[in-house]
């Protein structure tokens, strides 16, 4: 957990010890993904509901972001893991690192006009993304891996958009 926190705020000096450690990726997954990825969805249930929309649609809402972000991970280790060569576990452990500051950063979620505010945790983990391929000398396909960040990024919002918006969804 310390060395995920030394990443947020040092990622330059942190990102190789991180890296280098024998923790393999599922199990930085499984430990903290499942915690994080829970901020965003239990306080948008409350921020919807105060909102005026029903309970069920806020928690069909929550599930929905919940299970996607974690389902995201796993398809951009897959995805990016063709792309950069490295080991899909390798990659898992960098993107779980790169989506904690999303996570933190969806605190905000509770206040639905501040909204706006948690796009900061996805520009700094852009960063965090561009640190760790440096760190493992794959710097050169950023751009591919920043796309298909900002692809399922921007795809797990408008599917759960949708999901609570839809007009054929009776709760």
């Amino acid at each position: 957990m310390v060395i995920l926190l030394k990443i947020l705020l040092k990622p330059k000096k942190y990102w190789p010890e991180y890296i280098k450690s024998d923790v393999p990726g599922i199990k930085v997954f499984i430990y903290y993904a499942p915690v994080f990825a829970l901020i965003g969805p239990v306080l948008s249930y409350f921020s919807l509901t105060a909102s005026g929309y029903s309970s069920s649609r806020a928690v069909l809402y929550s599930i929905t972001t919940y299970i996607l972000d974690l389902a995201v991970v796993f398809i951009f280790s897959c995805a990016f893991s063709k792309i950069s060569r490295l080991t899909p576990d390798t990659v898992l452990k960098i993107y779980t690192a790169v989506n904690i500051p999303i996570w933190l950063s969806d605190v905000v979620d509770i206040y639905q006009p501040a909204r706006i505010l948690s796009n900061i945790g996805f520009i700094h983990s852009f960063y965090l993304l561009w640190v760790s391929l440096q760190t493992v000398n794959k710097s050169r396909i950023f751009i591919y891996g920043g796309f298909l960040h900002l692809f399922l990024f921007a795809g797990n919002a408008v599917i759960s958009k949708l999901i609570v918006t839809n007009p054929l969804i009776r709760y």
